[in-house]
């Protein structure tokens, strides 16, 4: 529909759908719509987690529309860059297009984990009238704190296309599924131990942990086209991997 391409439709939208026919600037209003995607998606993580202090409905609800501006965004791109055609026969667009709508779905999939699973879990937390005990909750914020600097490092990447940043945002998250794992046996260890607070959060607490991780995944995958560009995806264990695997 050519009409979601208008510009005013679309608020503040990068896509300049005069330039579908010369790629290179086509990819480029692409890449800097993604770049605003990823900006308002920090935003969204930066408020998702003082609801588990103190919920607010206005506060959810702002996350909900701004997530529903998210997959509209998502949506405008992906037609876009089906419609992005080179003159030149022998120009591959495909790829480069196939690479960015890859980026626009995970970042999609970004903001419903922050709406969909943590302002949920704000909420049951809310609901259930629980406090996550004092080690429990300063280990989720500072599993928090990490992912929410590779969240701002695979923005980094997709404005600056660095190889190095690129490799360092894939070895982040191999690194927090590990931390991940080494969390949830502490928290287990708490639960063995019979800490309350960690027996009446324990579900919150385990289903926070995956969303977060869930979210640094979505942003790392950010990395994956230029590492395949330089063949180096393939020399990680991530070439076992799909690029738009949440695990």
């Amino acid at each position: 529909d050519a009409s979601s391409l208008d510009p005013e439709a679309n608020g503040r939208s990068a896509l300049d759908p005069s330039v579908q026919n010369q790629p290179a600037r086509a990819f480029n209003c692409a890449q800097r719509e993604l770049v605003e995607m990823g900006n308002r998606i920090e935003i969204m993580v930066r408020d998702s987690m003082p609801l588990f202090d103190t919920y607010d409905d206005v506060v959810a609800q702002r996350l909900k529309n701004e997530k529903a501006d998210i997959d509209r965004m998502a949506l405008d791109l992906r037609v876009y860059l089906a419609g992005v055609r080179s003159d030149n026969p022998k120009v591959d667009t495909g790829t480069r297009a196939f690479d960015l709508s890859g980026v626009a779905v995970n970042l999609e999939a970004a903001a419903d984990t922050i709406t969909r699973k943590i302002v949920d879990l704000a909420k049951r937390k809310q609901a259930e009238n629980v406090n996550f005990s004092e080690e429990g909750w300063r280990e989720l914020s500072d599993f928090y704190d990490r992912v929410l600097r590779n969240v701002q490092h695979g923005i980094a990447v997709l404005m600056t296309e660095d190889g190095g940043a690129a490799r360092e945002l894939v070895q982040q998250k191999e690194l927090v599924r590990e931390i991940e794992k080494k969390l949830e046996r502490a928290h287990l260890t708490r639960l063995r131990a019979g800490v309350t607070e960690t027996i009446e959060t324990s579900a919150i607490h385990l289903d926070l942990l995956r969303a977060l991780k869930m979210l640094n995944t979505a942003f790392a995958t950010i990395a994956y086209p230029l590492l395949k560009e330089s063949g180096e995806l393939l020399e990680s264990r991530l070439s076992n991997e799909g690029a738009s695997s949440q695990t």
